[in-house]
């Protein structure tokens, strides 16, 4: 579930992998084996997803279906 839903909320908020990667300080194939669903983020990296993507880690968890 994590892996489409931050996918989708990087599509829609239009930032790159490669943003993505400087912003959680990682290489570019992390952020994407999180795309794939290979690898998982840390706590702190998912809150700094959170904060980047401006969505809840319920949402990007799986634990609510929407985000308002």
């Amino acid at each position: 579930m994590f892996h489409e839903r931050f996918s989708e909320a990087m599509k829609q908020s239009g930032i790159t992998g490669k943003e993505m990667a400087d912003i959680l300080r990682v290489k570019p194939a992390t952020v994407s084996q999180y795309k794939s669903g290979r690898v998982r983020p840390s706590f702190e990296r998912l809150v700094l997803i959170c904060d980047t993507l401006d969505v809840s880690a319920d949402y990007l968890l799986g634990r609510k279906e929407i985000e308002p």
